[in-house]
């Protein structure tokens, strides 16, 4: 894997919108390949935005669920297919709220199903990805610096706001939530060094996490 973005092929979750198109839109203006947008929408270049030369031509935009292996199966099988090689694979789909357990002024209860959608998403989704994808990056010769095959990226957030902070400052019991997202990204990691070590080629596992002070 080469230590520039120069000549990378890059595959990246919710690059319609957001930090995803952001990272997208960098590795185009640096010299990438191509790169695979995979998103529930369709990569659309907005009136004003600047696209860098031939980045229309580099770019494959696919429509699909983290969550389904089929989508998420034909995608990668796509992006190879169109570049001859995944070098990079950056996780940026992902839902958040922002809620109260529960709210006295309403007496309402959060729903159940926006919190099991929230860990669908960034958690399993983001998994189905990297274990769909990984065998993609075993594919490639090990660059001979860094002495590696690929790189994987993850990202994930979670957000301060009033009702969060109502979570954390009214209910001990409460604070298990976060705990919740926060141990289940770190059984995640543990899986996925547990793949790429149990792989001949080297590969790499970044998590980035960024986390909000109350």
């Amino acid at each position: 894997m080469a230590s520039t973005v120069n000549g990378l092929v890059a595959f990246i979750t919710g690059a319609a919108s957001g930090l995803g198109r952001g990272t997208l839109l960098h590795l185009l203006r640096n010299g990438a390949k191509g790169v695979c947008c995979f998103d529930k929408q369709a990569f659309k270049v907005t009136s004003g935005e600047e696209m860098p030369p031939n980045g229309e031509d580099r770019l494959v935009s696919i429509q699909g669920d983290v969550r389904n292996e089929n989508n998420v199966a034909n995608a990668f099988a796509s992006c190879f297919k169109k570049f001859g090689k995944i070098d990079l694979i950056v996780n940026c789909a992902a839902v958040t709220t922002a809620f109260f357990t529960y709210n006295p002024s309403n007496n309402k209860i959060y729903n159940l199903r926006d919190f099991q959608q929230v860990n669908e998403i960034n958690i399993i989704g983001n998994f189905n990805v990297i274990r769909l994808g990984v065998g993609y990056l075993a594919k490639n010769d090990a660059d001979e610096v860094n002495k590696l095959r690929g790189l994987i990226i993850t990202t994930s957030g979670i957000h301060s706001s009033h009702s969060t902070k109502f979570l954390v400052k009214k209910s001990v019991k409460a604070m298990i939530v976060c705990e919740i997202f926060i141990v289940s990204w770190f059984i995640m990691i543990f899986y996925c060094f547990l793949v790429s070590f149990s792989q001949k080629s080297q590969l790499k596992y970044v998590f980035f996490a960024h986390i909000q002070s109350f």
